[in-house]
């Protein structure tokens, strides 16, 4: 316990001191307020001045180019809630954009396939709250409408004005938190994306997408793999030639370096030679050649496949390997290639044997 508490710079006094602090305690000890905080009511401050000024060839305008999911579905209509702030943070999105050389004539698609992998986490955190507002709204009787589909309407209605969120964010201040910070954070990724595919484009088109022009930029796959680092995620990107690229917001020198030693096996006689696949070590971040899922073309593919598959297995055998289960395992062909290579290089640890039930009972 006293472990956990000195991780946080606590100790049981302190945290008792916590505990026990009333609003007016907390209040005085944070000199400023936090940054998620100002965000939230500048965002809301502004979307009422808009509300009042805009007209509805404006707002046409200006909505949010979310996935068709979002407007079919209940859970996804919710978000009028977080408009302001998404709106808020599109704009910064766009202006960034504007400053990048990107391999696109299209920046609304592109800020499409941004936005594409925004709502779900935000619905995700929103649903439970807004279904207990829904009930609460219907049993004060503040819903207008003669059928339920219009009660709905009109609570969403209320959702998207902006004195009724902002009451409601700050009912709710862990959701307000976590939803301001999501927005940023998706705000934050994304442009992060964006630059690094700017300034290392010549050298993708030189080596992972070539040879030849791979074309625009016209597929985004967002969160295609764990988050890291504040959320960030794997992301594949197509382009008009066909051509993908994986996209690690991590270093990936663990792949470049397994592509390494299974090159330096095919140079030293294995077969048939492993599939490798070609990487770009950014350190903090990096781009690995994408492996098509493909079936095998042949009786004789198909064995190779799994005399490969063999040697693949004593080659994650011996460094190490956990976690390659069948998402982690791509059929390329007649080439099984091993990706999402976090999980290399596990220590064995000790533990006390198995022992079946049955066995048990019988002793």
């Amino acid at each position: 316990m006293r472990e956990r508490l000195a991780a946080d710079g606590l100790d049981e006094s302190t945290l008792l001191e916590v505990l026990t602090a009333t609003p007016e305690d907390l209040a005085r000890a944070a000199a400023d307020p936090p940054g998620w905080l100002i965000e939230l009511h500048e965002a809301y401050a502004a979307a009422e001045v808009w509300d009042a000024a805009t007209g509805a060839e404006r707002a046409r305008e200006d909505a949010i180019p979310y996935p068709e999911w979002v407007e079919r579905d209940a859970t996804g209509r919710f978000l009028e809630l977080f408009a302001p702030l998404v709106r808020r943070a599109r704009k910064r999105l766009v202006r960034g954009l504007g400053r990048l050389a990107l391999p696109t004539r299209a920046p609304a698609e592109l800020e499409r396939m941004l936005v594409a992998a925004l709502p779900m986490g935000l619905a995700t955190m929103l649903e439970r709250t807004a279904v207990l507002e829904l009930h609460v709204a219907r049993h004060q009787g503040r819903l207008a409408g003669q059928t339920p589909e219009e009660r709905f309407e009109s609570f969403v209605k209320r959702l998207g004005r902006p004195e009724v969120a902002i009451a409601l964010l700050l009912e709710y201040p862990v959701l307000a938190r976590a939803a301001t910070e999501h927005v940023q954070a998706w705000l934050d990724s994304s442009l992060e994306l964006m630059g690094r595919l700017a300034r290392d484009w010549d050298e993708l088109r030189a080596t992972l997408l070539g040879p030849g022009d791979p074309g625009e930029l016209t597929q985004l796959e967002l969160e295609a793999g764990d988050a890291h680092r504040g959320g960030r995620s794997v992301a594949i990107l197509g382009f008009s030639s066909g051509r993908r690229a994986v996209y690690k917001p991590r270093t990936v020198g663990m792949e470049a370096r397994f592509q390494e030693v299974l090159a330096w096996l095919n140079q030293r006689g294995a077969d048939p030679p492993f599939g490798t696949l070609r990487v770009i070590d950014r350190r903090e971040y990096g781009w690995v050649e994408f492996a098509a899922e493909a079936p095998c073309a042949s009786e004789a593919e198909v064995e190779r496949y799994f005399r490969r598959l063999g040697g693949l297995l004593a080659v994650l055998h011996a460094t190490g390997a956990m976690d390659f289960h069948f998402q982690n395992l791509v059929a390329s062909g007649e080439h099984p290639i091993a990706v999402d290579l976090e999980s290399l290089f596990h220590p064995d640890l000790p533990s006390a044997p198995l022992v079946r039930a049955d066995e048990r009972l019988a002793a």
